[in-house]
């Protein structure tokens, strides 16, 4: 597999972990109240934009006075929290709303049914994540549309403890699914089971062929179904160019991601947009596009900036959300970049403008995980040419030696006054 591939795969893993989250704020953010606070909080959240509506959220708790009211924010607050993969702080907001019974019926459902999902996520998942289900299950009763909800959780809980028991319930669920009436909320099942089909298909490999024709149909029952629902349509081609790219169909793959790029015109969706073009740019340069791949990932970093405040901020293993899974973006970038600057056929003022470009694409991942390590963001991109100390004070009897490790080279980059010279040395390997 090339590195190129692997970032693919990575990305595509990230995005469905995801899913999972935003499938319940989705689905409930019409359950809020109709207070102001939390109805704007819900547009935000249908927008993508979970720390403003984390802010928006936070600023309501701390001024309201009556404890239900309270307590109903927390619940609402939660949510929002482990989408943004702040699980603690998450999870005791949870935990608080539905020990002061909070809400409705529907309300402690969802609640119930986000912890668990954030628990089964865990290895091993904790003995309380079965209570949870179980808690949702009793609030569900005889609800369809939250039975539904509650077996995909299930499924996808089961799918990591008894993947061999799943093939028959996801087919059941699919019919069940299919029974529904056409509507967002049908395409929004659909998506999660395509999700959990794709997730234990890799434990059952009789199944593949069968799983996979499913996930097929769903997504694109899900396009179907999503009306006007920009969000819910990107999804499904983001799943779809992955099936797609899963039989080596790049081209399929790629008009796929371009299709649902053409649905977001006004780009409603910039956390999906900046995912959607990085595939798009990955599988581009393995056609051999070396320009279209670059002009696709530059337009990626950019729908990238209008959420940098939305991505998860959360450290393991010392390594930040923002390292483990959008670094693989600016690395790429900035690997292209150098390759099409190594082409002597290229006049010198356009080798450098790349060599900028690829200093630049770099320094923003040192100031992100800055940001991060410190706990405050000064937003991506807003002025390329202060982003880097290389170009605000360089002299011309100062010289710079830039080096720059990928996976299959070092890139050498001199700077002097202004010219920078590039070096490539061959063999060397990155480590792990």
């Amino acid at each position: 597999m090339t590195t190129m591939m692997r970032l693919a795969k990575t990305l595509w893993t990230t995005a469905l972990f995801l899913l999972g989250l935003f499938f319940t704020l989705h689905l409930n953010a019409h359950e809020a109240s109709s207070d102001h606070p939390l109805s704007e909080a819900r547009q935000l959240i249908d927008r993508g934009q979970m720390a403003m509506a984390r802010s928006t959220l936070f600023n309501a708790l701390q001024k309201e006075e009556s404890p239900a009211k309270i307590a109903f924010i927390e619940g609402e607050l939660g949510l929002v929290e482990l989408r943004l993969r702040d699980t603690e702080n998450g999870k005791i907001h949870l935990q608080h709303a539905l020990s002061q019974k909070a809400g409705g019926q529907s309300d402690q459902f969802r609640w119930s049914l986000a912890l668990a999902h954030q628990l089964s996520t865990e290895t091993p998942p904790p003995p309380e994540t079965k209570r949870y289900l179980n808690q949702a299950r009793e609030f569900a009763g005889h609800d369809a549309s939250l039975k539904i909800r509650l077996a995909l959780t299930e499924a996808s809980f089961l799918a990591k403890q008894e993947p061999e028991h799943l093939s028959e319930t996801i087919t059941s669920l699919a019919q069940q699914i299919d029974q529904r009436p056409p509507s967002k909320e049908r395409a929004s099942f659909h998506i999660v089971l395509a999700k959990t089909a794709k997730d234990i298909s890799q434990w059952l490999p009789k199944e593949a062929q069968s799983l996979k024709a499913l996930r097929f149909k769903s997504l694109n029952q899900a396009i179907d179904d999503a009306g006007d629902i920009v969000r819910l349509k990107l999804e499904s081609y983001l799943e779809l160019a992955a099936l797609y790219q899963e039989d080596q169909r790049a081209e399929d793959a790629i008009n796929f991601l371009a299709r649902g790029i053409r649905e977001d015109q006004k780009q409603e969706a910039p956390d999906l947009l900046w995912q959607m073009r990085f595939q798009e740019g990955l599988l581009l340069n393995q056609l051999g596009k070396l320009s279209e791949a670059l002009d696709v990932l530059q337009k990626a970093t950019e729908n990238l900036a209008l959420v940098r405040s939305d991505l998860p901020t959360e450290r393991k293993n010392g390594k930040a959300w923002f390292t483990e899974y959008v670094e693989p973006l600016y690395m790429t970038l900035a690997d292209l970049l150098l390759i099409k600057a190594g082409d002597s056929s290229l006049p010198a003022p356009s080798q450098r403008d790349l060599r900028v470009r690829a200093i630049h694409a770099l320094e923003e991942i040192n100031r992100a995980d800055l940001d991060d390590f410190l706990g405050h963001r000064c937003g991506l991109g807003a002025d390329k040419n202060k982003s880097s100390d290389v170009f605000r004070f360089r002299q011309n009897d100062l010289a710079i030696l830039y080096p720059i490790v990928f996976k299959d080279r070092l890139e050498l980059l001199l700077i002097k006054g202004d010219e920078i010279h590039q070096a490539t040395v061959r063999g060397v390997q990155q480590r792990a």
